[in-house]
């Protein structure tokens, strides 16, 4: 397989795994927030941590085998920073975009 390919391939599946996990932090989180979801975001991101944590040290990827992890690494060490944080709070979580409200 073409490295680009992968790299770009990998890339987009990265980040399309990724946005249900985001969506359903701000989604399920204060007014919302309740523990089988909790649980639910929980586990999807450690499921998809595991992943990424194989891939960096083994260069392992499901369904494809194994690949260089050289330069692409790097994105899924972020990834796993990314997967830990997007999980629902009982507080309501305020996006970045947001505008205070004086």
């Amino acid at each position: 397989m073409n490295n680009a390919v992968f790299y770009i391939g990998f890339t987009f599946c990265s980040c399309l795994f990724y946005f249900p996990s985001l969506w359903a932090s701000y989604k399920f989180s204060g007014r919302n927030f309740t523990v089988f979801r909790f649980w639910g975001v929980m586990t999807y991101n450690v499921v998809l941590i595991f992943v990424h944590v194989r891939f960096i040290k083994e260069g392992y990827v499901p369904v494809i085998g194994e690949q260089d992890n050289s330069g692409i690494g790097w994105l899924s060490f972020f990834f796993v920073f990314a997967y830990a944080y997007a999980i629902p709070f009982p507080w309501k979580s305020k996006c970045w975009s947001s505008r205070r409200k004086i």
